[in-house]
């Protein structure tokens, strides 16, 4: 760990508290963040095509990986989201290629949306800006929502945030990692791309109800 002299400045949390960034410092290297977030989109032309803007919070969900050993499966989703409150209203993230999986999840459920299908990349950038709290797997939509000032609650499989690709400035305690005494080899892969087989859905040992508790904390 940090001590805390690095990890604040003048009794405040440190702007810089990063594991990426304090990586650099520590070897050398000059970073010159500004630290100034990517600004909030709202327009009215973008809400009109929205059926779940209102005054209820909104959680986003990007469920998806490109690698196995990092995706949350959707049986396991689909509990995560019955745990959630329904003054919630829920956006799935994804792609074209996830467009099944997506009416899976958000089938029959009132307050469950596709936030991907019909929208152009700028409007889901807006989209993604107006949350209160994202949930990713190890993959790009957390970084995304971090440079809005997002919350992001990262779940983590066969990957792990200390080496490097957690995201922007959030707290460990929102990145979500399987029991490390259950399995001490962890990480065994970096990019997910040459995970062994033992590991391959070790994302899945985390409980849907651990989620849910960080969720109710944060929300």
């Amino acid at each position: 760990d940090y001590p805390a002299s690095i990890l604040q400045k003048d009794g405040v949390p440190n702007p810089y508290n990063n594991l990426d960034v304090l990586s650099f410092q520590d070897n050398g290297f000059r970073f010159n963040w500004p630290y100034d977030y990517f600004s909030i989109i709202e327009g009215a032309e973008i809400h009109a095509k929205m059926d779940f803007y209102s005054e209820k919070k909104l959680l986003g969900i990007a469920p998806f990986a490109k690698h196995k050993c990092k995706e949350y499966s959707i049986k396991n989703i689909l509990k995560l989201i019955d745990l959630i409150s329904q003054e919630i209203n829920i956006l799935i993230f994804g792609d074209k290629n996830n467009t099944t999986k997506i009416k899976s999840i958000i089938k029959g459920k009132s307050n469950v949306f596709d936030a991907s299908t019909g929208f152009t990349l700028d409007e889901e950038m807006e989209i993604i800006s107006n949350l209160d709290l994202m949930i990713s797997m190890d993959s790009a939509n957390g970084h995304i929502a971090s440079l809005f000032g997002i919350k992001v609650l990262t779940i983590w499989g066969a990957t792990h945030p200390f080496t490097g690709y957690g995201p922007f400035n959030q707290p460990n305690k929102n990145s979500i990692t399987p029991n490390l005494r259950n399995y001490p080899n962890l990480p065994v892969t970096i990019y997910g791309s040459a995970c062994p087989e033992k590991y391959l859905d070790v994302i899945n040992t985390i409980k849907p109800e651990k989620i849910a508790k960080r969720i109710n904390e944060i929300i």
